[in-house]
């Protein structure tokens, strides 16, 4: 496992740099992210950490917090997991050092301790690192107020400690986040010592941390096909990221050339997953939603399944057409989770699950808890009781659907742009009998577009959760309607925007069948 040693970090990787003045540059809604490359604008510091650190624990209260840290495959997280621990102990807290974790497994941590926290970036690339919160007293991770407000608890300097400290030997926690995962497959599935007996999985952890459910799995019975266990902070094969187009393809064809019944494809920290049919298909986003939506409303008959605002018109007719309610709200896995846990009970209404597109799926029957090897679990087992084809049977795809990125420099260059947008998208509404704004806009403007013969399709316009973007997402039910939708915008909302915004994507999509 590549996890290089404190001493041998390359000197400017990690530098003990002076504070950075504004820690909210770090905030990325819930959790903290940067950059750990010297120069960056979101530089995540030796010294930044050291002093959300002590945030962190003063945020807990109490007279000596206890805090679990835990960390993903990256360079930079032990110096970092270092740092982090230094802050939490001159704010008088203790900190237990667990290692190679999973941010679902760092949640196991409570309420044996009042917080835990998880150093990784998820699948962004090896130079970002960051922090993943949970706290024992809500027995949740942390939304983003709550996030605010630990930043706001730090000391505009780091604290001291003796140049000796250390962390504690890591007692790992996998083991005993395995044994969890086993009993789950079991309580799925008819009593037998080796309940897996006769699939065949193939496991793609992208170097990540979730190699050790690879032998979880074997331990059922199951036969597994590993791609890229062995955790490695490089992530040389590939971008630990269910989505990205190398991991689908390498799994795909360890599916094909193995005879696989299913492929299973983690992050970094596993909480999010994909997979891939035993025929090679992908099985993320829309139909990713749908596959969680049937497993909930089966065990759930009737329950509201919320998404974030990207998913499909077809996925809202498959769950209502299987006597669901579809919750569309906004993109990030907290708010989607949190918005589930809110209605869930609220006037009668029962709900079952959250899930983003990206693959955070959280059910109620978890503690809410997003948790990829969680839902491998449960796709696994529906594998081995007869296969999976069923439950996305009457899903209906779009013949198009992408997403382009318009950089805009800057935050605030990104508000103004978005501003700019969202008037002209109502403008255009006005002249324009074919778009329609959806009733419900939990971010940006999403506008139904009649495409003619009873097809419809879509668009959304809204800022980037992270970056200095406006996303554009583009969905069509006719080939060519992609393009024609980015013509129209390009026309009617982007235009004079060219020295604000990098329309290349945009006009890229605008080309397709022009």
């Amino acid at each position: 496992m590549r996890i290089l040693p404190l001493l041998l970090l390359p000197p400017l990787l990690l530098s003990l740099s002076p504070p950075a003045p504004d820690l909210t540059l770090l905030q990325s809604g819930s959790d903290c992210r940067g950059l750990t490359t010297p120069g960056s604008a979101r530089p995540l510091t030796l010294s930044a950490v050291a002093r959300i650190g002590y945030g962190f624990a003063t945020f807990l209260g109490g007279p000596s917090p206890s805090v679990s840290v835990g960390l993903d495959p990256r360079l930079s997280g032990p110096a970092l997991a270092r740092s982090f621990a230094s802050g939490v102990v001159a704010a008088g807290g203790s900190v237990t050092f667990v290692g190679l974790s999973t941010t679902p497994a760092m949640f196991t941590e409570l309420p044996a301790h009042d917080g835990s926290v998880m150093v990784t970036a998820s699948h962004l690339p090896p130079a970002w690192n960051g922090l993943k919160f949970f706290a024992a007293r809500s027995g949740a991770g942390l939304d983003a107020g709550e996030m605010s407000r630990v930043l706001s608890l730090a000391p505009a300097e780091p604290p001291a400690l003796p140049p000796s400290f250390s962390l504690p030997p890591a007692r790992s926690i996998l083991p005993r986040y395995a044994a969890l995962l086993s009993r789950t497959v079991r309580s799925l599935l008819p009593p037998s010592p080796l309940p897996l007996s006769g699939l065949s999985l193939a496991l793609n952890a992208g170097h990540g941390a979730g190699g050790f459910v690879a032998a979880a799995l074997a331990a059922l019975g199951a036969e597994v096909h590993g791609l890229h266990l062995e955790p490695d902070g490089e992530f040389p094969a590939h971008p630990a990221n269910p989505e990205h187009p190398e991991a689908v393809r390498s799994t795909a064809a360890a599916v094909l050339g193995q005879g696989a019944d299913l492929g299973i494809i983690f992050d970094t920290d596993v909480d999010r997953a994909g997979f891939v049919s035993s025929g090679g298909e992908p099985l993320n986003r829309n139909r990713l939603v749908a596959l969680a939506a049937a497993i909930a409303l089966r065990g759930s008959p009737g329950c509201a399944v919320v998404t974030d605002s990207v998913t499909s018109n077809g996925v809202r007719r498959f769950i209502e057409g299987r006597g669901g309610e579809h919750v569309r709200f906004r993109k990030g896995y907290k708010n989607v989770i949190d918005e589930a846990a809110r209605i869930d009970g609220l006037n009668g209404r029962a709900c079952e699950l959250a899930i983003e597109t990206s693959g955070h799926a959280a059910f109620r029957s978890n503690g809410w808890l997003d948790d990829g090897a969680h839902l491998a679990c449960l796709v696994v087992a529906e594998v081995k009781r007869g296969g999976i084809e069923g439950l996305l049977e009457g899903l209906e795809e779009p013949a198009e659907s992408q997403e382009v990125r318009l950089n805009a420099g800057g935050m605030e260059e990104t508000r103004g742009a978005m501003r700019r947008a969202e008037r002209r998208i109502r403008d255009a509404v006005e002249s324009r009998g074919a778009w329609t704004v959806e009733p419900v806009n939990h971010e940006g403007v999403r506008v139904a577009v009649d495409e003619g013969g009873g097809r419809k399709g879509w668009f959304l316009v809204r800022e980037s959760l992270h970056e200095p973007l406006v996303a554009v997402m583009v969905e069509s039910d006719v080939a060519g309607g992609g393009g024609e939708i980015a013509r129209d915008l390009l026309e009617l909302v982007f235009a004079g925007e060219a020295g604000d915004l990098d329309l290349g994507p945009l006009e890229d999509l605008a080309k397709v069948n022009a």
